[in-house]
């Protein structure tokens, strides 16, 4: 079969194959591609395609083959757009690996286990990612030069026999080898499985690549007989997969999407800007402009966001935004601050996000001074449930502070504002290329400050801080100065103990809180789920672990208290020695 999708200037790959059973009564060989017709998917999954290859020795290898090839490629295209290729792959092929070790220990007879080999190919963008385990192979000719780009994941058993060290259902752990190549115009690609490679040297493979003008098929049908003709025994599959042309687009091109389009100027209210009428300017900085507005669509109430008018020649600052917009589309949580898409026919740049009828967490730490442990705990509990949202995206907020946290009047939270926010994975359209710190420098954490090093811990930092300021009004840290970086990077963590300002708090609690926001990021809770626990409960190794730092530090009021009465009895001993004397 042959394929070919084509769009301008869009990535598109043709490609087509042949399988036979070959001398076997049974065709324990799959292969399924998959391009899609959408732009969004293709941009964000890309076009995928995989072989895989049934154990001989057992009975389900048909089984195995077919399952892995098309629930690969159902699971692939379901992963969040957040995910990059590496752990959206990774993830589908270990949840398929369970599931195939999992059904085939359930057989009785050893030879009815589910394994199979598997190897395939996401282009995305510029860029083939190859996964493989097992012993099909994947090719690459170009130039009229063929490269074997994965390596057999088998050991030489008696005689001619091998048989696998890895494969898919082989083991309940999964180990798949990992190759990103940069891909160019006329890549030919090559997936076999060793019934037709295990008979043919390269330059055979090779001289029916160099057929490039028959059909594909043609030359799966050439490789097939040629392997026949040197008594090869078993199914005989390849698949052929040819860039025909590249996706081309960077950061730079996106900006060019919007070259009819404008950032409006500042808006007053009774302001229309497309359907929507300002009511209120909900804030006017130098960066961005944030309004309620009126959507006479539907007559109902928005948030429309724009950047500054001063930054229309700022790269950066368009590109920011626009990850913004990419990041919130990609939520949908009812404690995070939902997106609308924009009017594709409109003149200007904004974002329109739902509107929360409630008040900033930084109202609510002024109208409650030194509140009871129970109402914080209950409402950070809730922040890190959204966060977690995120975290299973593998998205960093990057800016959680109280103003960006909305308390609604039915009790619930909601998190807004995704100007820092990003993917942590790289291959993302938009990820986290930033040279600067981005968000509040008081709730960010050192290692962002001083290495732009963003992880989930930046975010948990930031709720240990939010956590210490409703309880106590301060932070636990000496303020930073925000407007100036060099003196940001300069300045020194000296963490303040909890009951320096309330003495009610319990210790094992502002050792959970010490932890959750150290400057160490090693030392930090590695999951919410332990901060959440901590929190709750006392953990008596970490108050150990914290206690032999000396009581000053963790109690430095009960610590001068002490040493205060200490002073007072050695002067009234002294006192009374002199009146002796006398």
């Amino acid at each position: 079969m042959d394929s070919i999708y084509t769009a301008n200037n869009k990535l598109s790959v043709s490609y087509g194959g042949y399988s036979s059973a070959g001398t076997k009564e049974i065709n324990q060989d799959a292969f399924l591609v998959y391009s899609p017709t959408s732009n969004k998917e293709k941009e964000n999954k890309g076009i995928a395609a995989c072989i895989a290859d049934g154990v001989s020795c057992s009975a389900q290898g048909q089984q195995a083959s077919q399952t892995a090839v098309v629930q690969f490629i159902n699971d692939y295209y379901s992963t969040p757009d957040s995910w990059g290729v590496k752990r959206s792959v990774s993830k589908v092929l270990t949840a398929l690996n369970s599931w195939l070790y999992y059904q085939g220990s359930q057989q009785t007879m050893l030879h009815d286990q589910l394994i199979c080999t598997f190897s395939c190919i996401v282009f995305k963008g510029t860029s083939a990612h190859i996964f493989h385990v097992g012993d099909s192979r994947v090719y690459l000719y170009r130039d009229d030069k063929l490269q074997l780009l994965t390596r057999d994941h088998q050991r030489k058993a008696y005689g001619s026999h091998h048989y696998l060290t890895r494969a898919l259902g082989i083991d309940s752990r999964l180990d798949v080898d990992y190759l990103a190549i940069k891909l160019e115009t006329n890549d030919l690609f090559l997936l076999t499985t060793d019934g037709i490679h295990d008979n043919l040297d390269p330059n055979d493979i090779a001289a029916s690549l160099s057929k490039r003008e028959n059909s594909f098929e043609a030359v799966g049908q050439d490789l097939a007989q040629k392997a026949l003709s040197a008594q090869s025994k078993d199914n005989l599959s390849s698949l052929l997969l040819c860039v025909d042309h590249l996706e081309l687009r960077s950061h730079n091109d996106y900006l060019s999407l919007l070259n009819n389009q404008n950032i409006p100027p500042a808006l007053n209210i009774g302001n229309k800007i497309d359907q929507f009428e300002v009511l209120d300017v909900i804030h006017n900085g130098t960066r961005s402009h944030v309004y309620k507005v009126i959507d006479k669509a539907n007559n109902s109430i928005k948030v429309l966001k724009t950047l500054s008018e001063s930054l229309s020649e700022d790269p950066d600052a368009i590109n920011n935004f626009l990850r913004e917009r990419w990041v919130a589309s990609q939520l949908n949580h009812p404690q995070l601050m939902k997106y609308y898409p924009q009017n594709d026919k409109s003149k200007f740049i904004y974002n329109i996000y739902e509107f929360s009828d409630g008040y900033t967490l930084r109202q609510w730490i002024r109208d409650h001074r030194n509140p009871p442990l129970n109402a914080v705990r209950e409402i950070i509990t809730s922040i890190v449930k959204a966060v977690r949202v995120l975290q299973r995206l593998n998205i960093v907020h990057c800016d959680l502070k109280p103003d960006n946290i909305i308390l609604q009047h039915d009790g619930s939270i909601k998190i807004i504002d995704y100007g820092a926010a990003f993917s942590l994975d790289k291959d993302c359209i938009f990820n986290g290329r930033v040279n600067v710190p981005l968000g509040e420098a008081n709730y960010l954490a050192p290692e962002a400050i001083l290495k732009s090093d963003y992880s989930h811990q930046t975010d948990l930092y930031a709720i240990a801080v939010i956590t210490y300021e409703m309880l106590t009004g301060e932070l636990p840290y000496q303020s930073i100065d925000s407007q100036s970086l060099t003196r940001a990077r300069h300045h020194k963590w000296h963490y303040t103990p909890l009951p320096t300002h309330r003495e009610d708090i319990p210790l094992w609690f502002d050792a959970a809180i010490r932890r959750a926001c150290t400057t160490d990021k090693k030392s930090r809770y590695s999951v919410f789920s332990e901060f959440l626990i901590d929190i709750a409960k006392p953990n008596q190794q970490l108050i150990s672990t914290y206690t032999e730092t000396g009581l000053i530090n963790t109690n430095p009021i009960l610590f001068w208290k002490l040493s205060t009465l200490l002073i007072s009895m050695c002067a009234v001993i002294e006192l009374l020695l002199l009146i002796q004397r006398q």
